[in-house]
């Protein structure tokens, strides 16, 4: 799959992802916006069947009045009641336990059992009445600033009229309910939707991100395989070549009857063979580690011996460069305790590798150091180096960075993975400081003593 391909399908999967999450919160507006618009609906019909049982009953108590004083006056006598009744103040018109049980009952016969406050305000003397089943007493002055639950009565989108045909009297008033916990019945029958739409949206978008992640790294896998292959392949050939040549050579009159010459021919056969043996032993080396199917054959060792000897090969190659291999050897007690095979080649690994990315006059420098518990070796060069892409994906099997013009780096891209795999089961760590242009240093630390042989 190509990157162009990738690209495509991430973007086209975004686009899907990203429509599922906007109809998904759409549905839940529109839910939540339908929900609050049937509770006002609810709501302020309930509290019209409230002004209407309050207004019956006040009118049934005029009555009862007028019955009491006389059934002979006129109809005079009957409308002098009627005005002397609208001009009464309206707490005197109210009976409050009627008004507090009556509300409660219309609120839950509309399927609204919330908390709430309700207040009735009195607009002829600018105060509230009543407020949550107390008469309040009347202040002397108008127009005062309300505060804590007067000012959120004021401003409840829940206000019905009360005694609104006695207006020309002046003692209109208003019942006013506010709900503390109004979106809790908004949401009740939306949050679980809203959190079930979230939970697969996330698995949805975690499988996306997976799968995209899975995809990309498939896809370095792919091209780092496929290096290795060349890679290998090349590395087979040369030797394979001069194999094929030597045995052609041997075949001919001229030479077979020479021994030196056959011997010569022998010996390159030979030294070739080993080549190759040493490449397949070092894949298969590496399969038995990525299957934790080695065991460290565990002893004393000092570890600047096993520094000099590698140097000193190191050294060959450097010079048929023009360059040189210098060592700083300034621990006082450089004695660990590893695996001989293991260690020497881990010292080997880097060194051949900061002489790889030296392309002219390798200047490679190898120190070492004392620290509390064990010994810092630290392998300097004056490379190419790494830019910051290149340095997390060094440790990685079969990576190997990419050297612009410079084609004669051979390798596996096995060497750096190898090196971090036995450093840590040696209980050691790595670190690697390199800069683009100016070279890299790798830093290893190895304990005295492994702490706990029997996890090795």
């Amino acid at each position: 799959m190509s990157r162009n391909t990738i690209l495509i399908v991430a973007l086209l999967m975004s686009l899907s992802l990203i429509g599922i999450i906007g109809i998904q919160v759409y549905w839940i507006i529109f839910q939540v916006e339908l929900n609050e618009k049937t509770l006002d609906n609810n709501v302020l019909s309930a509290m019209r069947s409230v002004a209407e049982a309050v207004e019956k009953k006040e009118e049934d108590c005029s009555k009862q009045d007028q019955a009491l004083l006389t059934k002979t006056y006129d109809r005079l006598v009957e409308q002098t009641l009627y005005t002397a009744s609208a001009k009464r103040a309206i707490d005197e018109k109210i009976n409050l336990q009627h008004l507090d049980n009556i509300l409660r009952q219309q609120l839950l016969e509309h399927n609204i059992n919330l908390d709430y406050n309700y207040g009735v305000f009195d607009q002829n003397f600018d105060y509230y009445a009543i407020v949550d089943n107390q008469y309040q007493v009347k202040p002397n002055t108008k127009n005062l600033v309300h505060t804590g639950i007067f000012k959120k009565l004021d401003v409840s989108k829940y206000q019905v009229k009360l005694f609104e045909r006695h207006a020309d009297y002046g003692t209109m008033g208003e019942l006013r309910v506010y709900f503390p916990n109004k979106f809790k019945l908004i949401w009740s029958n939306v949050w679980k939707s809203a959190i079930a739409s979230g939970i697969f949206t996330a698995i949805i978008l975690f499988c996306f991100v997976y799968t995209l992640v899975v995809i990309v790294r498939q896809k370095k896998l792919s091209e780092m395989k496929n290096d290795f292959i060349n890679n290998m392949t090349h590395e087979f050939k040369t030797p394979i070549a001069t194999i094929s040549l030597a045995t052609d050579s041997i075949k001919s009159p001229t030479i077979i009857e020479n021994k030196d010459k056959i011997n010569r021919f022998l010996n390159i056969i030979k030294q070739e063979n080993k080549r190759m043996l040493s490449q397949v032993e070092k894949v298969l080396q590496m399969a038995l580690i990525e299957k934790q199917d080695f065991k460290l054959n565990l002893e004393k060792l000092s570890l600047h011996d096993i520094i000099l000897q590698a140097v000193e090969y190191a050294n060959l190659q450097a010079e048929q460069k023009g360059g040189v291999v210098c060592v700083d050897l300034e621990a006082t007690d450089d004695t660990i305790e590893g695996d001989q095979t293991h260690i020497s080649n881990i010292i080997h690994n880097l060194l051949d590798n900061a002489n790889k990315y030296s392309p002219e006059k390798p200047n490679i420098t190898v120190s070492t150091a004392q620290t509390y518990q064990g010994v810092k070796v630290s392998i300097k060069d004056e490379g190419i180096g790494m830019t910051k892409e290149q340095k997390k994906h060094i440790f990685e099997k079969f990576y190997r960075a990419h050297t612009g013009n410079l084609h004669d780096v051979k390798g596996f891209g096995l060497g750096l993975s190898y090196v971090k795999t036995m450093v840590l089961a040696h209980r050691g760590d790595i670190q690697v400081i390199s800069e683009l242009g100016k070279g890299s240093t790798f830093i290893i630390t190895f304990p005295h003593k492994i702490p706990d042989k029997n996890n090795v």
